[in-house]
């Protein structure tokens, strides 16, 4: 079993997302709490032909999140979403102090 991802409170974190086919449009990037409530959403900023990145600040709240990617690819007029999902834990590392 593979450790969880941890990321410190206020750090910045680039998220990124690679696709096997171009999107119609840039992917939406959005960060859900525990409770399913958005808490960031945001377009993201094309790489390359098939790369999007987007940066994001960790919350003070230290709990699990799921992060969403999602866009949309028409073939033969249907649209079919692309949609990569994950989870990160945010933490606060504390320093000891020694008496």
């Amino acid at each position: 079993m593979s450790q969880p991802i941890v990321y410190e409170t206020g750090d910045t974190i680039q998220f990124t997302w690679t696709a096997s086919l171009a999107p119609e449009s840039a992917p939406i990037f959005s960060v859900h709490d525990k409770s399913n409530t958005i808490v960031h959403s945001s377009s993201s900023i094309q790489s390359g032909p098939f790369h999007y990145y987007t940066m994001w600040t960790m919350p003070n709240t230290c709990d699990w999140y799921l992060y969403e990617w999602k866009a949309f690819k028409t073939i033969a007029g249907s649209a079919y979403p692309f949609v990569n999902r994950g989870v990160f834990r945010v933490g606060r590392t504390t320093l000891a102090t020694i008496p």
